[in-house]
């Protein structure tokens, strides 16, 4: 009887770790159950896609450029990065954020789907420059320039962290703090989920407190 009592601890714990691995086990089993689910029914819905009936894609899908009011600055790369960016006036350019592939596929078939793709790699390359453009301008202390190439960036819906941060300090150069907060509701709404929406924010405070 005494060393039965001596062992119910270890009896006890041995008991424990066999729960805690049966858990453990039932748990693999129900997730791994769920995952092959999931995988399943993702590829009969790929599947399914594939021959999803082409239907034209709504105008409203599309970003409509004008670029009437990009200041023109005639220094060479200047000048190229501005003759660049007319080019894509004429373009069809889509900002597919918040779309999934098989949303585009389903709604509006394959083939219309490859050619989503071909649009928002246009609208990419299309804020990439227009962002470029403006830094660059920053760079050269054009800043009205700046705040307006920049300010067109954030009407085109722009998610790039680059915008934000050189237009805060714009604002705060040109003496036009009252813009800032505005630009904290532009950030939440165009860069919701970024990674660097944190950053950003934290930059504008930093620069209202430095006012203060």
């Amino acid at each position: 009887m005494f060393q039965l009592e001596r062992m119910l601890p270890l009896i006890f714990s041995v008991l424990g770790v066999v729960t805690l691995f049966i858990t453990f086990k039932i748990k693999l089993e129900r997730d791994t159950q769920r995952q092959n689910k999931n995988i399943r029914t993702y590829f009969t819905q790929e599947q399914k896609a594939l021959f999803a009936r082409k239907k034209d894609i709504p105008e409203s899908l599309f970003i409509k450029i004008s670029l009437q009011e990009l200041p023109l600055n005639e220094e060479p790369e200047c000048r190229r990065l501005y003759e660049q960016l007319r080019r894509y006036e004429h373009l069809k350019l889509t900002n597919l954020k918040g779309y999934t592939n098989l949303e585009l596929k389903q709604a509006y078939g394959m083939a219309q789907f490859e050619d989503l793709v071909q649009y928002e790699k246009s609208y990419l390359t299309f804020m990439d420059i227009l962002v470029k453009y403006g830094s660059i301008l920053y760079e050269k202390a054009f800043l009205p320039e700046a705040k307006k190439t920049l300010e067109l960036a954030l009407d085109y819906q722009c998610d790039l962290s680059k915008c934000y941060l050189i237009l805060s300090d714009v604002y705060f150069k040109l003496g036009e703090s009252h813009l800032l907060d505005n630009l904290a509701q532009t950030a939440h709404r165009n860069m919701n989920g970024s990674h660097y929406l944190t950053k950003v924010l934290e930059k504008i405070e930093q620069i209202k407190r430095d006012i203060d």
